[in-house]
C-alpha cells in the first residue's frame, strides 16, 4: 500500500552463493535458506508504479503509525525492517497509484517499453481480488503475454498461498514470449525463510 516493496533493488539479501542488492543497502534481508543460491546478475530497473485501493502517506505520522499497527507486535525484526523501508520510501518514494488493479493493469500492459522486461509482481495480493477481478486481470496478463517478443518480454513474479497444504507461500514466475511458467520455491509469509528450489533461470 506504500510501495515499500517498490524499492526492492535498494535492498539486499544474503544468500547462500552471496549476496544480492547494492552496497550501502537501505536494509538487508537474511532468511534461514535451504537450496541453491541466487544467480548472479543486478538488474537495471528502467521505472517502477503500484496500484491499491487505499494507500499510504509517508510524510503523513498517522498513515506510518497505521502501517507499522498492521505487523504484529512479537515480531520486533519486521518492525524494524519496516521502518527502514518506510524511511527509503520517503526519500524516493515510488508512485503508487490510488484504483482498481484491473483497470491500472490494463493500462499498464497496453503502454510496453522495448528493450525491456516489463514484470509484473505481486506478495499475498491476489487472494484478496474478488474471483471476477483475479480472473480478468490473469487473462489481461496472458493477452498481453501472447503479444510479447524477444525486444519487449513478460514476466509475471508472484509470491502467493496457493492452498497445496506446503507451508509458506509459493513464489512463481512465468515468461513470455514461450509462456514457461517456473516454480522457484516457497517463502514464509513475512520472508523468516526460503526454500529455493531452481538452479538456473532461462
Amino acid at each position: 500500500s506504500a510501495g515499500l516493496n517498490l524499492n526492492w533493488d535498494r535492498f539486499a539479501l544474503i544468500h547462500p552463493a552471496g549476496r544480492a542488492g547494492p552496497e550501502g543497502a537501505v536494509l538487508t534481508l537474511r532468511p534461514g535458506w535451504t537450496g541453491p543460491g541466487l544467480p548472479d546478475a543486478a538488474p537495471v530497473v528502467a521505472g517502477r508504479r503500484g496500484v491499491d485501493l487505499a494507500t499510504f502517506d509517508l510524510d503523513d505520522p498517522a498513515d506510518r503509525l497505521r502501517l507499522t499497527s498492521y505487523i504484529w507486535p512479537d515480531q520486533p525484526r519486521r518492525l524494524e525492517l519496516t521502518a527502514l523501508a518506510m524511511e527509503a520510501a520517503q526519500q524516493r518514494g515510488p508512485a503508487v497509484d490510488r484504483g482498481d488493479v484491473l483497470p491500472w493493469l490494463r493500462a499498464r500492459l497496453a503502454d510496453r517499453m522495448p528493450g525491456t522486461v516489463e514484470v509484473i509482481y505481486h506478495t499475498v495480493a491476489w487472494q484478496y481480488f474478488p474471483q471476477e477481478t483475479a480472473a480478468a486481470a490473469r487473462a489481461a496478463i496472458e493477452t498481453a503475454g501472447a503479444a510479447a517478443t524477444g525486444d519487449a518480454p513478460l514476466a509475471w513474479l508472484g509470491m502467493e498461498g496457493d492452498g497445496s497444504g506446503e507451508r509458506g507461500a509459493a513464489i512463481t514466475l512465468r515468461l513470455w514470449p514461450g509462456d514457461v511458467t517456473l516454480a522457484l520455491g516457497r517463502i514464509d509469509f513475512h520472508g523468516r525463510w526460503i526454500d529455493w528450489t531452481t538452479e538456473k533461470l532461462p
